[in-house]
């Protein structure tokens, strides 16, 4: 199986659609890799860092500004899916519902979904929220991975109490896969192993031609 080149992610990323609805997730079998974290945790930031963009995915101060499942594609080999932060957003409580209903529907529904990153702000750490997200990923028997935003905004022993901490709870999270990445897209750090990570789980679905256009890009 031949290796996939990095240079994927210097490739064209562009947006497809928006979904507000299960029945408008697109078909076929594109291997998903999610995004999801809660509000103003840094997830377009991330994503644009990711492709090596700007403004691919809108950045906002502004908590809730995602408001649908947004997909972007490389090369149609692979989608990103930005999901609405959970947690708190200047929206309706009916607004919130359904959210909620599509972002189970889809976690319980999709067969596409590769791995789901959950954002989590180092500065802030793990809320309740966030490990009730945990446990519900876990019933969906989803392998997720924990990526720590905003690295480079907290103190070096905090960080330490931090990584202590996770280690317990990943332990306690069944499909919460092993290693975490700490990233900042300030400093670029972990920016390259979550593109690993991604090329690791593709290796088996891009496609001969994708494989050569890399390889003579």
């Amino acid at each position: 199986m031949n290796a996939i080149n990095p240079k994927i992610f210097l490739q064209e990323c562009k947006f497809v659609l928006g979904v507000a609805s299960l029945k408008q997730i697109p078909k076929g079998d594109i291997p998903e890799f999610v995004f999801w974290g809660r509000s103003n945790v840094g997830k377009s930031s991330l994503i644009n860092k990711l492709v090596n963009r700007k403004k691919l995915v809108r950045v906002s101060n502004t908590p809730g500004r995602t408001r649908e499942l947004n997909y972007f594609t490389i090369l149609e080999q692979l989608y990103l899916v930005d999901l609405p932060g959970y947690g708190y957003a200047k929206v309706s409580q009916q607004q919130k519902m359904q959210w909620e209903d599509l972002l189970i529907g889809y976690f319980q529904t999709s067969t596409n979904i590769k791995r789901v990153f959950l954002l989590i702000d180092a500065k802030v750490g793990f809320k309740t929220i966030d490990q009730e997200v945990m446990a519900f990923l876990n019933t969906c028997g989803l392998s997720y991975q924990i990526v720590f935003t905003k690295a480079d905004k907290i103190k070096q022993e905090s960080m330490a109490k931090l990584i202590a901490e996770t280690k317990d709870i990943i332990a306690k999270n069944g499909a919460c896969f092993p290693e975490f990445i700490v990233s900042s897209t300030k400093s670029k750090i972990g920016i390259a192993e979550i593109q690993q990570v991604i090329i690791g789980l593709l290796s088996s679905k891009v496609s001969v031609v994708t494989l050569a256009k890399l390889d003579n890009s």
